[in-house]
């Protein structure tokens, strides 16, 4: 039994070194990678606005709304002005007009009479009437043309002190704001006040040097 034994180690060490070539290239173990899909994060940046530049504070557009004001009612005085100019020149010029129309209707009527006193005729009477209806039409244009250029003339006297008025105000906006630039760039000296010491040979008052004695009464 014992022979049997050695002699079936002996076949299988026999089996195994054959088996076993060292020369045989060595089969390598192929592990198979698992493909894992990866899923690459996309980072979407966010489009961050650009800030808008800080508004102004109400005070100064408030500020800067007063100054365009002030400009714009310069302009306005002054378009007023000669607004009113225009119209005085316009009304003198047809106050000419009116009064030259005014003495030819007057020829026409002193022609007229002397036509009617030498030609007693309805004709003639007629041309009188008609020449005297029209000197009173034109006397009537030249009157109230005359009222208008007095109306006219207290408008661009208005309108001329509305004017001064408000340039003399802007002068003194403007030398006030320049004055006050001026005073707030200067440096304030600082003025530092020392208290004088007491003397020490100091006289005293009148109320302290004086003893109060009191005298006591029976």
């Amino acid at each position: 039994m014992a022979l049997k034994r050695v002699a079936k180690k002996r076949v299988a060490k026999k089996i195994v070194t054959e088996n076993t070539d060292p020369t045989a290239p060595v089969k390598k173990r192929v592990t198979t990678k698992r493909r894992t899909a990866v899923k690459k994060r996309v980072v979407v940046k966010k489009q961050v606005p650009a800030k808008a530049a800080n508004p102004e504070s109400p005070i100064a557009m408030m500020e800067a709304a007063f100054s365009d004001s002030r400009a714009n009612l310069a302009k306005a005085y002054e378009s007023e002005t000669a607004q009113q100019e225009k119209n005085l020149t316009k009304l003198k010029t047809q106050l000419e007009r009116a009064i030259a129309k005014q003495n030819l209707l007057k020829e026409r009527k002193e022609a007229a009479l002397l036509n009617l006193t030498e030609k007693q005729t309805p004709a003639a009477k007629n041309r009188v009437a008609r020449a005297n209806d029209a000197l009173k039409a034109g006397m009537l244009v030249v009157k109230e043309t005359r009222a208008e250029i007095q109306s006219a003339r207290a408008a661009l006297g208005e309108a001329k002190d509305a004017q001064k008025k408000f340039s003399t105000l802007q002068k003194l906006i403007g030398g006030f704001e320049s004055s006050y630039a001026k005073g707030t760039t200067k440096k304030r000296g600082v003025v530092r006040r020392t208290r004088k010491k007491a003397t020490a040979n100091a006289t005293p008052s009148s109320s302290e040097g004086q003893a109060v004695v009191e005298v006591p009464t029976e």
